[in-house]
Parts: C-alpha cells; structure tokens; sequence
C-alpha cells in the first residue's frame, strides 16, 4: 500500500495550477522588476497580479499585501513591525503593552518575549481545555497602554478556531491593533477581512498548496509598521530585497483556487474528516477522544486522544500513514517536549503522549480514509491487547 498523507496542516502538496504558473519564470522570465524594458515588465506584471489574486482571496485590494517568504516573517514582521511604528510615535517613555494567546506559533509568542525583553509589558490570555479563548478574558486583559493584540485564528494541533470577529470587536474602543495568524484557515474555511474587522493578518504559501518560501501579510489601509530590514524599494519598503516571482506567481495561482473553491472545499474536508472519526469510533469505540468536539474546529482537522496508547508508538505500527505529532522528540537526550497547544489547554507530558493530530487536504480520497482508519485502528489494537 502507497503512504496515505493526513499531515495536510504541516504542509501541503503544490497545486498542479500553482505549478503551471511558475515554470515562465523558469525560463523567459527571469528579469528583475523594477526596470523600464519588456521582460521586466512582464515579471513586474505576474507579480501584481499574483498580489490581486491574493488580495481577493480575503476580500482587500491588491495596495494591502505584502509579500513575505512565509508565515514566520509575517508574523513577526506585523508584531515588530507594528511595535517600531507604536515607539517611533511615542512623544515621551510609558509601558506599551502587547495581548496574545497562549496558544500562538512561536514567532508570535517569540516575537512578544523579544518586546518584552525590551520594556513591553506580555498579558497571555489562557483558553479553556478546547482551545477556545473566550471573548471575556480577553476583555479583561485589555489596558490603556495596550497597542497590540495578537490571536491566532485557527490551531493546527487541535483545530479549534477562534471566533475572531468577536474578539477584534474589543480593540476598536481602545485604539489598539488586532492582528490575527491566519497560516491555518485558508483552503478550509472562508475569510473575509471586512467581517473580521482584523488590521493585520498573516499568510503563509506552504499551508494553502502554494510553494514552500512565500507569504503574505495583509495591513489594513491607513495602519502603519515599520520595516524590520533595511536595503530597497521593494513592497513599499516594507520587506526589502528581491521580490521571489517564481513563489509569487504560484501563491497567486493557489489564492484563485482557494476563493474559487471556498464553500465546496469546506463541505469535502468536512464529510472526509466525519468519515475518518465515524469509522474509528465504529471500531474503537470510547477508546478514542476527539479534543475540541464541543467547539468550532476547522473542517478538515481532528485532534485525538488514543486511549492512553503512545501515539508514537502506534503510528511505529502504522508505517504507512503519515500523521502529525503535536509532541516533539529532542534527538539527543529523547526528551519529549508538548507544543504551545498542548501546554495551553493543559494536558499532562503522559497525556500528549497519546495525541495524534490528523489532517485532510484536497488531494485526500475517500479510500484513503477508509483505509487509514483500518489500518489506525489495528495498529491501537495491536498494542492495546499486547
């Protein structure tokens, strides 16, 4: 039997169209934008398309989007960038202040401790045992000073989306910035900046079959960050240095797929991933634990508890499904460590030991379902009863 991909969350394959857009820039164009001759022309026209294209996917104008090499610059690129703006304006020395999750990515959460190092008071707002943060919490960590706040809009471990709009309701009385990590959503469910009320969202190419090394962040017209890097004229300044057309214009060929695609991608993923839990709980019954089955999760992502069988080890017997582990193995001292979402909903090392996190995607079948639950299911068996 072939490998069975389920991992789409971690990254996913390049989409056949993606693909078609890129290879002109293998070839004939090859000129750096910018100048005043055919060829550079035609690179400067791919890219500005590709930046309409991506700018529709989420409901802005093509004038928001700037384009980044993935997530983790956008992401830190908005949280730094909207802090050097915030300080450059600061007319005399006080405590700025920065809300995020304690389910944020790294670069977010990174970025926040780099603030904080540098004067900035970090309030961490907690979510409940499902991921989800409540609206209220969120209230109450919001001060006068506050200027940023940053909530990741879906999880990729447990799947649990945030009901953003809700939450970016709460700055616009305080004057603060609302960004949002959005590198899990697109693809699976619909966005729409102007419902969001967002002032800053992040993309990322390798998370919606785009390549790898390309994303985007979006800035609301009107709010002002400042570059983290300094060299040339590029994204307005923002984001200096080449701009990489050849990711540019397979990013933008996977946004028209995504915003063409919306609702029925949405209504797929979602009967794959009821499948996979109907099979498995058919056959396992109580054994198996869904984390977030009592709030909104993303339509394609199923986060589960096995039973108290190490995940690791049942995914050793099940060689042929490609699973993601929300608990990552030093290689050295084999010291497991849980990733932010575990720690944040509060599951103990033992417990995430048992955590598999499975993902849908487009290129997903009905079969493979059918199969990797058999096969997931034998594998829990196997060691249950050893």
């Amino acid at each position: 039997m072939r490998p069975i991909y389920l991992d789409y969350n971690t990254t996913t394959p390049l989409a056949g169209a993606a693909r078609q857009a890129m290879l002109p820039f293998l070839d004939e164009h090859y000129a750096l934008p910018g100048h005043p001759h055919w060829q550079s022309r035609a690179v400067e026209e791919a890219i500005e398309d590709a930046r309409a294209s991506v700018a529709s996917m989420i409901g802005g104008v093509a004038s928001e989007i700037v384009f980044t090499s993935g997530g983790t610059e956008s992401n830190n690129l908005a949280i730094l960038g909207a802090a050097r703006a915030f300080e450059s304006k600061q007319t005399r020395r006080v405590k700025q202040h920065i809300v995020l999750s304690s389910l944020e990515h790294g670069p977010v959460s990174l970025a926040a401790e780099s603030l904080e190092r540098n004067g900035w008071e970090v309030t961490r707002v907690e979510c409940n045992r499902e991921g989800y943060i409540d609206p209220g919490s969120l209230g109450k960590a919001i001060r006068k000073s506050t200027r940023l706040i940053s909530i990741q809009y879906a999880n990729a471990q447990l799947g649990t989306v945030q009901d953003i709009a809700s939450l970016a309701r709460l700055s616009r009385p305080k004057n603060c910035l609302f960004h949002t990590d959005a590198t899990q959503v697109f693809g699976k469910i619909e966005v729409d900046i102007d419902e969001l009320g967002i002032d800053l969202l992040s993309i990322s190419g390798h998370k919606m079959y785009a390549p790898k090394g390309i994303g985007a962040l979006y800035i609301r017209s009107g709010v002002l960050i400042e570059s983290l890097l300094f060299g040339g004229w590029e994204e307005a300044g923002l984001r200096p240095g080449m701009n990489n057309g050849l990711a540019i214009a397979g990013f933008g060929a996977a946004a028209q797929l995504v915003k063409a695609g919306k609702q029925e991608s949405t209504e797929r993923l979602l009967e794959l991933k009821d499948r996979f839990l109907q099979l498995l709980e058919e056959s396992l019954g109580d054994s198996i634990q869904m984390i977030g089955r009592d709030t909104k999760t993303l339509p394609n992502t199923c986060c589960l508890r096995m039973g108290g069988i190490s995940a690791q080890a049942i995914l050793a017997k099940a060689s042929e499904l490609h699973i993601g582990l929300p608990i990552a193995y030093h290689s050295i001292s084999d010291a497991a460590f849980r990733t932010h979402a575990l720690n944040a909903i509060q599951l103990t090392l033992e417990e995430a030991r048992s955590v598999l996190c499975v993902s849908v995607g487009w290129n997903t079948t009905r079969e493979e379902i059918d199969d990797a639950a058999s096969i997931l299911s034998e594998a829990y068996r196997s060691l249950f009863t050893a």
